[in-house]
């Protein structure tokens, strides 16, 4: 009970803590993402392409006023987890094994930065830039490799 009544003060020290001076970062971090989906439709792998340009849009559009629970985080939230589906289902019945591999191998990458994260709220951002580069560099190499 303790731990978890220390972890809600320590979001609400991250919603007053998170004003534009980090969230810059970002939001910067997010235009990586509308970058992979160039490349991607550059390859023609274009069912991806559009789901990272939406993911783009819906991220910068989320990252430029943040606001803890609010109609752009969750919209943001919700094109994650329909983007997360899609591709998972895509890798899984019409990739490769090197594809398969490789998509283990950033879902094991994400847990491990959401777990990092949890442990200290100052690390949350950065890992979560980290993940918006990880998985802007991840999709495009799943189709040039």
């Amino acid at each position: 009970m303790r731990t978890r009544m220390f972890h809600y003060v320590e979001l609400v020290i991250l919603i007053i803590m998170i004003p534009f001076e980090t969230t810059k970062y970002v939001c910067m971090s997010s235009v990586f993402i509308g970058i992979s989906a160039i490349i991607l439709y550059l390859l023609e792998v274009y069912d991806f392409s559009f789901f990272m340009g939406i993911l783009c849009m819906t991220s910068l559009n989320h990252w430029r006023k943040y606001e803890l629970g609010g109609w752009r985080q969750r919209i943001d939230l919700t094109w994650v987890n329909i983007c997360f589906v899609y591709f998972t289902k895509n890798i899984l019945y019409k990739g490769t094994e090197f594809q398969q591999y490789l998509a283990f191998s950033v879902l094991i990458c994400m847990i491990l930065f959401f777990q990092i994260s949890k442990s200290s709220i100052q690390y949350w951002l950065i890992f979560h830039m980290a993940i918006h580069l990880y998985v802007s560099f991840f999709v495009p190499m799943l189709f040039l490799l």
